[in-house]
């Protein structure tokens, strides 16, 4: 009797049940309870941010994501403006390309893609306002300058290596896309490097020649002093020899024999 009155009020208990099932408000539920009772979530949590260390990269501020970033880009260019030398420009572009990755880095591993294919685009553009700032540069030392760009790129290389090593696939384009643009800067740093040495290498073959010249005219205008000096010495010889045949003419004149009639007065007076 009492088993069929148990039996009865779990029949009648059981809907109640399945109702308050499906009245839970699973937010409250731990992982183990909800496994249980069967209740997945509909909420996908959020991607856990990657962390990839890259020392190399000055630590970025503010991104594009930032309502901050527009202040930050407003100062750099001031600061470009302020700076009349262009080699100085070309280190501050080499700089701010510098800051550039490391934000597009930060914002890659934020999951921000678009974002950090547009700090990547800026990247580029400081790169190339490095290069022209470079070609316009008229002194100073170009090739030191250049080096720098090349020594920087090569780091920016490494980085982005590993970062793609590490990013997930959908963030590979943008990393890619960085990493044709740094080999893309360091070929034309290292062109302009081989420029300037070809340039270097020109003008100390040219320095060369002028100076096998200038020592050739030297020694033509010492042989030619040569050749005066022995000239003016067989003049001065021969002039001595004339004078000397002219001195011995006139004593020979002085010494010359008398006359017959001489002769004969002379004889004359021997008689006498």
């Amino acid at each position: 009797m009492k088993r069929g009155i148990l039996i009865l009020l779990v029949v009648a208990l059981l809907p109640l049940a399945v109702f308050a099932q499906e009245d839970i408000d699973p937010t409250y539920l731990s992982d183990a309870a909800k496994e249980k009772m069967g209740i997945v979530d509909d909420i996908e949590q959020e991607p856990e941010l990657l962390t990839i260390e890259t020392p190399e990269l000055p630590r970025a501020g503010s991104t594009k994501d930032s309502p901050f970033y527009p202040l930050d880009r407003a100062i750099e260019k001031i600061a470009l403006k302020v700076t009349p030398d262009n080699l100085e420009k070309a280190k501050l572009h080499v700089k701010y390309a510098a800051e550039r990755l490391a934000e597009a880095k930060k914002l890659i591993e934020s999951n921000k893609l678009d974002l950090a294919e547009e700090t990547v685009e800026d990247y580029q553009g400081e790169l190339d306002s490095a290069e022209k700032n470079i070609e316009l540069a008229k002194e100073g030392d170009v090739e030191s300058v250049a080096e720098h760009v090349r020594e920087v790129t090569a780091k920016h290389l490494e980085v982005l290596q590993r970062i793609l090593e590490k990013v997930p696939d959908t963030a590979k384009p943008a990393v890619m896309y960085a990493i044709n643009i740094s080999q893309k800067g360091q070929e034309i740093a290292v062109q302009k490097l081989e420029q300037i040495r070809e340039q270097e290498q020109l003008g100390e073959m040219e320095q060369e020649q002028e100076q096998e010249m200038e020592q050739e005219q030297e020694r033509e205008g010492q042989e030619t002093e040569e050749e005066t000096n022995e000239t003016e010495e067989i003049t001065n010889e021969t002039e001595e020899l004339e004078d000397m045949e002219d001195n011995t003419t006139e004593e020979s004149t002085e010494t010359e024999p008398e006359s017959e009639e001489e002769e004969q007065i002379t004889k004359g007076k021997g008689w006498h």
